[in-house]
């Protein structure tokens, strides 16, 4: 055991010269909004989008690595609209992203956090949808509420990571969730009382591209709900608050790889916080 330490211990040190790369891209973008009625319009955009490829080193390996740039062509319908005197606003974009060469961190090693390094994934897409809701009821109440939904996938696997990626074709990105929902209610008084209570959802991801079932996939992270509050007074210039954040104390794994002992290890969502808070503006 000591041998691997030390031996991993000098790779993770290891120096290499400074190496420069150097990539250019030609960025096109194209849009067009039509004014349905006064507060409502319509608008679609064409867009290329670039990042720039780079180089790394591999701390376990003691080697120098590099990576292509990622393109994408990106797709997008969007709805901006204002109803009942402009007490209600509802917005909804659809969009569709066309990847390629995707630039993703994996570990070559099994729960090895230092044998990583990014590659580029192929080719891969992602689609999805976005409403956000917006009203006030009274002078005195404003509610709001989000929601989104995403499809995620890798359509082919770069032939250069030979069997390291035979399973990727298929799978989802990672940390990539199908669901989230936001939504909340704020309350405030002319004398500067206040009140807001909101709550979040996040449906199950998983955590690696690599490692996922082909049939009937569980995912490596659950989803999970959380709920804050926020109450207090609010004045010109001076605020004090008590914070509630997870109020149900809602503890779910965010992070989790299983070690060399065979022990599941990783992080978790933060416990439930209550605190004071003084805020100033000037």
């Amino acid at each position: 055991m000591n041998a691997l330490l030390v031996a991993t211990a000098a790779n993770a040190t290891s120096v290499q010269p400074v190496r420069t790369v150097t990539y250019q891209a030609w960025l096109p973008k194209a849009g067009v909004t039509y004014g349905v009625a006064r507060d409502v319009s319509l608008s679609a955009t064409a867009q290329r989008g670039y990042r720039a490829g780079g180089s790394g080193f591999n701390q376990q390996r003691g080697q120098h690595f590099e990576y292509n740039p990622e393109y994408t062509w990106n797709y997008e319908l969007a709805l901006r609209s204002q109803w009942f005197d402009r007490r209600l606003t509802v917005n909804a974009n659809v969009y569709y992203i066309d990847w390629r060469d995707q630039q993703v961190s994996v570990q070559l090693t099994p729960g090895s956090v230092f044998d990583t390094q990014v590659i580029n994934a192929g080719k891969s897409r992602l689609y999805g949808a976005e409403l956000e809701l917006s009203g006030r009821p009274t002078r005195r109440l404003n509610l709001y509420m989000g929601g989104g939904y995403s499809s995620t996938k890798f359509e082919d696997s770069p032939s250069s990571a030979g069997q390291l990626f035979q399973f990727v074709p298929g799978n989802q990105f990672a940390n990539a969730p199908h669901w989230t929902v936001s939504g909340g209610a704020t309350w405030q008084h002319p004398t500067g009382l206040f009140a807001n209570v909101n709550a979040n959802y996040r449906s199950g991801y998983f955590q690696d591209i690599v490692d996922q079932p082909a049939i009937a996939p569980a995912r490596d992270i659950e989803g999970r709900t959380l709920v804050n509050a926020k109450v207090g007074w609010q004045g010109r210039h001076f605020g004090a608050f008590l914070i509630a954040s997870n109020i149900f104390d809602v503890v779910k794994p965010t992070q989790s790889f299983v070690d060399f002992d065979g022990r599941t290890r990783g992080a978790v969502s933060d416990p439930r916080i209550l605190g004071l808070s003084f805020e100033g503006r000037f």
